[in-house]
């Protein structure tokens, strides 16, 4: 099906951010495979991607950083090259903290990576102070009952485990249990936390206010278009003059 979405973009144009997404999509399937020629394939795919949404949206934007996390993922998991995999992470958070600010669930997403590769590396330290920064965020987010927290508590409660922190560890183990036994929130579910600017500013909100398209975000992005890049199903907003 992939393959068949990529024939049909391809005929509506080579630089689309649509025939982008599906090459994406279609590179983390054949990534999981195992198989090296498959691999091969998924990093073309994953370079070809990021080459058109560079082209399309630019050097600097939420959709480019999208495609260097995927790449990044791709050199740590799969291709185990954890120096072009740290420096295309680098990239994306910077991006991405720049758009979504640094508490948002796309800079948790990437921070979470970049744990997994600093243990990986062996520098544990590092890898525990990226956790719990990621934990924090997801937590204040979405709550411990969002899948996507009790993963990356989990991969600390192991990182805890591992650097023998008995206590760090039984008392995550204590939180980790609790959530879990709560019911589930959408695993589906993306949150973001937008810090946005009322163009013209206001020192009151009047009455009847409405976030609409005009209310301007982070570098001057509208709040609509944060929402859609974002992924996002729900949005919350702080107001600033």
């Amino acid at each position: 099906l992939y393959r068949r979405a990529i024939a049909i973009r391809e005929r509506v144009g080579p630089h689309s951010p649509q025939l982008a997404a599906s090459l994406t999509n279609l590179s983390v399937l054949l990534g999981r495979s195992g198989d090296a020629a498959d691999e091969a394939e998924a990093e073309r795919l994953l370079r070809r991607g990021l080459a058109i949404r560079e082209r399309v949206f630019g050097q600097e934007h939420p959709e480019v950083a999208h495609s260097l996390h995927s790449l990044a993922n791709h050199y740590q998991f799969q291709r185990k090259d954890f120096t072009r995999a740290e420096g295309l992470y680098e990239r994306a958070l910077r991006m991405r903290e720049q758009y979504y600010e640094r508490n948002s669930d796309r800079v948790a997403q990437t921070l979470n990576c970049i744990a997994a590769l600093k243990r990986a590396q062996g520098h544990d330290q590092r890898s525990e102070e990226l956790y719990l920064e990621t934990l924090s965020i997801r937590r204040e987010l979405s709550g411990g009952r969002h899948s996507e927290t009790q993963k990356t508590a989990a991969a600390l409660l192991r990182l805890y485990q591992k650097q023998g922190k008995s206590r760090e560890a039984a008392q995550l183990k204590r939180d980790l249990s609790a959530w879990r036994r709560e019911a589930p929130a959408d695993a589906t579910a993306a949150f973001l936390h937008a810090s946005v600017r009322p163009n013209p500013p206001f020192s009151a909100v009047p009455e009847g206010f409405r976030l609409l398209h005009a209310v301007t975000g982070h570098q001057g992005y509208v709040l609509k278009h944060i929402a859609q890049e974002s992924r996002a199903n729900k949005v919350t907003a702080e107001l600033g003059a």
